[in-house]
């Protein structure tokens, strides 16, 4: 009886192992998952010439990241001197416009005494001198202007503008800073990556955003009109908080209200190439909706862009690159393989006329950019990725 049963059974027992390997090869395939479209890439021309090249220099010293994986370094304050020479190491990359953060808890840590601008002016007046455009990133908040919060903690130094007095304290620094840097700075970026717990830690809103860039707006454009105001780099690719910052911006103040002449993203892809474009990394995420880890999703960040009337205004991508040593769940990148990512990059990004400028992460060490990600390691001396953009640049005629 028991041998009949077997016999019987033995089909479905066959029929249910296939299966169970038939699963295990889909979830292969996944895991090696093509392209949804084909690899995207333009070569520069004349009439295509490509985004800008952004890169980022930094003043300010502190303990961060060393080269090792758990280790710290100590990053000395950068003098006026060694600004100036990592300025003409980018100008020799090609670089046209050199980033750098204006800091307000650094600027004016104390409301009784006068702005420190030292830090700032070094990067900017080194800028200046080689001729190459200026953009600021705008952020973080002094302890003494953060309304009913506790002792300085790690969180309270992103914690946002929220309350009409916060606000109104941020409006009054963005006016003067826009004074002190009139005719100096080409773009100013408010905030950074606002759609993330680490840089909005009281929770992802898009209400008190669509807040503070209609008032940061607003104070900037009333002294300089013709700086360009970029919306906080978004961390990925978030369509589903860009929306939800338009839907706020039409409830609070009509379509017709401008925000920014830019929207700032950061299309990081992992350790994957940035030239193609996997199903997968599109997904819903909680609470906004649609989030792209592909970098390609810059086009469907655009598009939403154009179906809410904003169709001309560009993307500037102010920070994309890889790091060396593993990040979060992705696997390390090879400096050769970056230099190759590098250069897919920025043709990818050269199909699309919409993107203003590309700025690669990051330049040099600092405290807050550990040389695994780096185009110059701690002495100053290049790798293979930073080879990768001078021959980009040479080929798109951005060596001077």
């Amino acid at each position: 009886m028991t041998r009949r049963v077997l016999l019987l059974l033995l089909p479905g027992l066959l029929c249910l192992a296939l299966a169970v390997v038939g699963l295990s090869v889909i979830r292969s395939l996944e895991d090696a998952e093509p392209a949804v479209g084909p690899v995207v890439a333009c070569e520069p021309s004349r009439s295509r010439p490509g985004p800008l090249i952004d890169l980022g220099v930094q003043a300010a010293g502190g303990v961060g990241q060393g080269e090792e994986l758990g280790s710290t370094v100590t990053y000395p304050e950068l003098t006026a001197p060694e600004i100036r020479r990592l300025v003409a190491r980018a100008e020799a990359a090609g670089a046209a416009v050199i980033s750098t953060a204006a800091s307000w808890r650094t600027i004016e840590p104390d409301p009784d005494r006068p702005y420190d601008w030292t830090l700032l002016d070094r990067v900017i007046d080194a800028a200046n001198a080689a001729g190459l455009r200026v953009r600021l990133q705008v952020s973080t908040m002094p302890q003494w202007a953060v309304e009913e919060t506790s002792s300085p903690t790690d969180t309270d130094f992103w914690h946002p503008p929220l309350t009409d007095t916060e606000l109104r304290r941020w409006t009054r620094f963005v006016h003067d800073l826009t004074v002190h840097v009139q005719g100096r700075v080409d773009y100013l970026e408010i905030w950074n990556e606002p759609n993330e717990y680490d840089f909005w830690p009281t929770g992802p809103d898009p209400v008190a955003f669509a807040r503070l860039l209609e008032a940061s707006y607003a104070a900037v454009k009333e002294v300089d009109p013709s700086i360009s105001i970029v919306s906080g780099g978004l961390s990925n690719n978030d369509i589903g908080f860009l929306r939800a910052v338009y839907d706020a911006r039409d409830e609070l103040y009509g379509e017709d209200e401008v925000l920014f002449d830019q929207v700032g993203v950061h299309p990081f892809s992992g350790d994957r190439s940035p030239s193609t474009e996997l199903a997968r990394w599109t997904y819903e995420r909680e609470p906004f909706g649609e989030f792209s880890q592909n970098f390609l999703g810059i086009v469907d960040l655009h598009d939403l862009m154009e179906q809410r009337g904003d169709a001309d205004k560009p993307l500037y991508i102010g920070e994309f690159g890889y790091s060396t040593q593993p990040w979060r769940e992705f696997g390390p990148v090879s400096d050769a393989d970056r230099a190759v990512y590098l250069e897919e990059a920025f043709r990818a990004a050269t199909c699309y006329s919409y993107v203003s400028a590309l700025s690669w992460y990051y330049f040099h060490p600092t405290r807050f950019n550990e040389p695994s990600w780096t185009l110059l390691d701690r002495q100053g001396q290049p790798n293979e990725t930073y080879a990768a953009l001078v021959a980009w640049a040479r080929r798109v005629g951005a060596l001077r």
